[in-house]
């Protein structure tokens, strides 16, 4: 199981897989092509992606939105792909953060702390 908002050259987007072993699902499509601030929040079993120019309060943008069952233990990640098996790329993440703003289950629907890609 996943959720991820991302950048690529079309533009910012939003997957998800909520069952084990089914296909990733296209959930969200953004404008921002980077560089860019990306936030994935979770509340409970909801799971809201955003994108902002600025990572300011009142620039966030919904990307998408799923119901990703996750178990009590959740892992975070980043990373980086070209796309491409030859095409070597390099980007630097800044400012990046787990915070847990609410209790699980609180269904608080507000932005939390960003993390720029």
């Amino acid at each position: 199981l996943f959720a991820a908002v991302t950048v690529t050259s079309a533009g910012s987007r939003f997957d998800f897989r909520s069952l084990p072993d089914s296909p990733e699902v296209a959930a969200g499509q953004g404008a921002a092509t980077g560089p860019t601030w990306l936030k994935l929040r979770r509340d409970g079993n909801l799971v809201f992606g955003y994108e902002s120019p600025t990572g300011a309060d009142g620039t966030w943008a919904l990307v998408g939105t799923a119901v990703v069952p996750f178990g009590t233990t959740v892992y975070a990640g980043l990373y980086l792909s070209s796309g491409s098996d030859i095409d070597a790329q390099a980007t630097t993440f800044t400012d990046v953060a787990v915070t847990p703003t609410t209790p699980v289950g609180a269904n608080a629907h507000s932005p939390g702390p960003p993390l720029r890609a």
